[in-house]
Parts: C-alpha cells; sequence; structure tokens
C-alpha cells in the first residue's frame, strides 16, 4: 500500500499491509525545537532549517526529508507565515520564527504576545522555559450579557487565530497543492475550531458557572463561536481540503462539564460545525481529546468523528478506555511508548514498551502510531527509529 492507502484504510476499517505511522503531522504528534536539530543529526541528515511557526504551540514544521528518513506515512498542513526572521534557541541553535511574532515585555517583567487586531493580551510567559506561553486572563470576563459579546465580537473571532501566521486561504491552498505533489503520504490538515475549548479561554472558568447561572450568556457565547468557526471554515476549507485526506482538530479542556451540560448545551454547536466540515470538505475527521472524559467523548464521537487522538492533559482517557466506551468503531491516533522511554531507555525497552501500548490499546487494528505527545529534547534518534520499526513490525 501507499501510506495514503494505509492511512485511510486504518481510519476506515480496512486493513493495512502495516501499522501506519505519524511523527508531525498534528501539534500533539511534533517535535521540540530543541530536539529536531539532534535528531536530524542522528539521523545523518544536514541542512534545512528549524521552523516555528506557531512559538505558542512550540513545535517545528517537519521538512519533508525528515519525514522520509523515518518512513512515516503522515504529514501535516499547517498555516504558516508569509515571511520568517532569524531566531535562536536558548542553547543559541539558529531557528526561524514568524516575522510578525514579536513578543514585548510586559510591566510585571513578563513576557507578553498582543493581537494587533482585537487588542488584548493574548499570551504571556512568566520567565521560565522557552515556550512556556499560556493564554492571559480570559479576554471575555467581564462580559454579563448578549449586548457585551455583540461588542466584542472581534475578539470571539480572533482570539485563537494566530495573526503572525498571516497567509491567507488561497496561498495556502497553493502551498498544500505544491506539498502533495511527488508523495504518497496522506496529508493532515490541521484547522482550529474547539468550541468547548474556545469557551473555556474567553470566559475561564466562570463559562461552567455560566452554564448553571446565565444561561442566556453561555447559549450566545456558544452560539457566536460556532459561527465565527464557519466563517473561518467557509473561508479556507475550499481552498485546502482537495488538497488534504483527514482532517484534525481539538477539544477541550472539559473537566468540569456534564453530559447532560454538553447535550443541553453544546451538542447542537457541535453537530452544526461538523455538518458544515463533513458538506465542505467531506474528509474523516481525527479529534484530539485534551481533558475530554471518556463518557462525554461518546457523546462527541458519535456526531461524526472517525478517530481519537490522545494528549497528556489531565482528564484525558487512555486508548483502552475510548475503546471500551466509544467501541471499536472509532479508529486511534497515537497509543504512546511514553517519549521518557525514548530520552532513558535503550532499544530493547523501547521495542517492549511499544508492544505494551498496542496490546493495552486492545491491538493494531484500527490504529495510527503516534507517540501522542511532542518528542521532547533528550529524545534518542535510535530510540524513535527503534520505536516506528517495533509498531511497522506488527500486523493490524
Amino acid at each position: 500500500m501507499t501510506s495514503r492507502e494505509r492511512i485511510l484504510a486504518a481510519l476506515s476499517g480496512g486493513k493495512p499491509d502495516r501499522l501506519p505511522t505519524d511523527v508531525g503531522a498534528t501539534e500533539h504528534t511534533g517535535v521540540l525545537p530543541e530536539v529536531y536539530g539532534p535528531l536530524k543529526d542522528g539521523l545523518g541528515m544536514s541542512g534545512g532549517h528549524t521552523r516555528i511557526s506557531n512559538p505558542f504551540c512550540g513545535t517545528v514544521r517537519i521538512e519533508r526529508t525528515f519525514l522520509d528518513k523515518l518512513g512515516v506515512d503522515a504529514a501535516g498542513l499547517f498555516h504558516e507565515p508569509r515571511r520568517w526572521r532569524a531566531g535562536e534557541l536558548p542553547d543559541g541553535t539558529s531557528c526561524l520564527l514568524p516575522e510578525k511574532w514579536q513578543p514585548q515585555e510586559g510591566p510585571d517583567g513578563a513576557e507578553v504576545v498582543r493581537h494587533p487586531i482585537a487588542d488584548f493580551t493574548l499570551l504571556r510567559r512568566p520567565g521560565e522555559g522557552w515556550f512556556s506561553y499560556q493564554y492571559d486572563k480570559a479576554p471575555l470576563a467581564g462580559c454579563r450579557s448578549r449586548e457585551d459579546l455583540n461588542r466584542r465580537l472581534q475578539t470571539i473571532a480572533l482570539f485563537d487565530w494566530p495573526y503572525h501566521v498571516d497567509e491567507i486561504a488561497s496561498e495556502f491552498g497553493v502551498r498544500a497543492r505544491e506539498r502533495r505533489k511527488g508523495t504518497e503520504r496522506a496529508f493532515v490538515l490541521n484547522i482550529r475550531a474547539r468550541i468547548i475549548g474556545g469557551a473555556v479561554v474567553l470566559r475561564g472558568d466562570a463559562f461552567f458557572r455560566d452554564l448553571e447561572e446565565n444561561e442566556a450568556l453561555a447559549e450566545a457565547l456558544l452560539e457566536k463561536l460556532t459561527d465565527a468557526y464557519i466563517a473561518r471554515l467557509t473561508d479556507f476549507l475550499p481552498e485546502t481540503a482537495p488538497h488534504a485526506d483527514v482532517l484534525c482538530l481539538i477539544e477541550g479542556p472539559a473537566t468540569h462539564l456534564t453530559v447532560e451540560q454538553y447535550r443541553r448545551f453544546i451538542r447542537p454547536h457541535h453537530e452544526r460545525l461538523f455538518r458544515h466540515i463533513a458538506k465542505t470538505a467531506g474528509l474523516p475527521l481525527v479529534l484530539f481529546s485534551k481533558g475530554v472524559g471518556a463518557e462525554l467523548l461518546r457523546e462527541i464521537v458519535e456526531l461524526g468523528v472517525d478517530a481519537v487522538g490522545f494528549s497528556t492533559f489531565p482528564g484525558t482517557p487512555t486508548p483502552a478506555e475510548v475503546r471500551k466506551t466509544c467501541g471499536r468503531e472509532v479508529a486511534l491516533w497515537g497509543t504512546g511508548c511514553r517519549t521518557a522511554f525514548l530520552v532513558s531507555g535503550d532499544v530493547s525497552h523501547v521495542r517492549r514498551e511499544v508492544t505494551r501500548c498496542i496490546e493495552a490499546a486492545g491491538g493494531p487494528e484500527r490504529l495510527v502510531f503516534a507517540f501522542g505527545e511532542p518528542l521532547p529534547a533528550g529524545a534518542r534518534h535510535e530510540n524513535v527509529v527503534a520505536a516506528l520499526d517495533a509498531a511497522r513490525g506488527i500486523a493490524p
């Protein structure tokens, strides 16, 4: 099979010739910049660049030659900046950053990133750790009514859209088409549209209180947030989806949300969003769970999710829990081999851990193997290669 056929067979319940693999096709399965250069050196690669198109997420845009060396089956499509500027990692290694990524020092000494259009502090980095940016205080925390929200529609539309990634939809489409030429990998289009997570970022923990104490405000926010996402997807899906094979989005955190609240307030908006995605793109959908419990995740999966991905966020179910709760009709994207093994283990440890993780997930059927979190600093190239080889050696 080609890589594209292998991925699509795993997602649809077919029988791929071997277990498909992914490194870097999503933010959750990417590579941290501190380890990208050492991994390339270990693989005998030279040249190229360490490009970090979204420093908030802090993962590298993987080069095609790197994917070729690892022999993985998926590649990611992400929005990128039009122009880059020279940057430097904490260890002095050179990298490329978006030209418009220009953090400033805040009054308290923390590094802050302000949104130049919506005019609010978007991200904050306290000082320790190069990639430890966090969303600043909830920009809509002071809203009390629908009228307050109507005055902040620009914030709702732009709060999670990185302004420094400034290519327009048609440019993204052209780049996606060019990347697809000459390769048979499956391309994963990463889209930003998380309704629960978006509401939490905009309102903070007050959103969960709104569901009990101010239902009108919660309903208005969910409606306007879904409207904004659909407008965004209407703009760029027609340009980019024809050059992709799979769509990927993230949802959560939702650790304080009950199933009853989900059904009453949020499910109708997910239904509308997923229906629009299916109509506009018609591609398999992978949902990465960020603190979405297994029972709640089952509700979302029923709306048209083809595969569930995993994060290390607290409250995220394990692959075994997803298979138990959601059934084997949903595929899994990423089962583990905890990245600590890639740093401190040896090849034999890594191979055993890969086998254990796949067995714990219920076997290799309907599975795309990925590490489930970005490859960390210190990951050894021989362990990464051993993990991928071990996964490919387990027949579905």
